[in-house]
């Protein structure tokens, strides 16, 4: 089951989880231009291992860049570990960032993680397709939403996750703005 508005925005955090079961948890940095795309690996994915990784997603995000004549913006990588898992967040610009990009971010962690990376069959990765068949158009509309959300700049922060096999994409409030905590009495 899928639930979001119909706002291009959290079309596009929803679709991108609804294509890729290996990415957990995505979120939007509208005013910080930022795209962040969160994994989680069974086991330790040590310094060496996350540098190697790192690497290989730079040249591999640069020569499609280059082959595709775009520009190629920032990409890092933060690691954390969750006993027993590490939770591994790619950041990429969101400028430079295209839906083929993810599709390879996505490809060479499933490549260099193997059976190690946590992932929940999205209906697009089955072969069965499911309800939500993922189809090539889908992919074009995934890369239109891309564009629509390239063009705000408003100060949103969208986080999409999936929560019992749901897909659920959530404008999360700043600190500022929240709610205070209830406090004991």
């Amino acid at each position: 089951m899928q639930r979001w508005t119909d706002h291009p925005d959290d079309r596009f955090l929803a679709g991108v989880l609804q294509r890729y079961g290996d990415i957990i948890v995505i979120r939007c940095r509208t005013r910080e231009r930022l795209m962040e795309f969160t994994f989680l690996a069974d086991g330790v994915v040590g310094a060496g291992e996350a540098m190697r990784l790192r690497s290989l997603l730079d040249q591999a995000l640069a020569a499609l860049a280059w082959l595709t004549g775009r520009s190629y913006g920032s990409l890092h990588l933060r690691r954390a570990y969750l006993a027993p898992y590490t939770q591994l967040t790619i950041q990429r610009d969101l400028d430079t960032l295209s839906a083929q990009e993810i599709e390879v971010i996505v490809g060479l962690m499933r490549h260099l993680l193997g059976p190690r990376l946590v992932a929940e069959e999205a209906p697009g990765d089955g072969a069965s397709g499911g309800a939500w068949a993922w189809q090539p158009d889908q992919a074009d509309a995934l890369a239109g939403l891309l564009q629509e959300l390239k063009r705000h700049r408003r100060g949103r922060i969208l986080v999409g996750l999936r929560q019992s096999g749901q897909v659920l994409v959530y404008n999360e409030l700043p600190r500022a703005v929240a709610p205070a905590r209830p406090r004991p009495h």
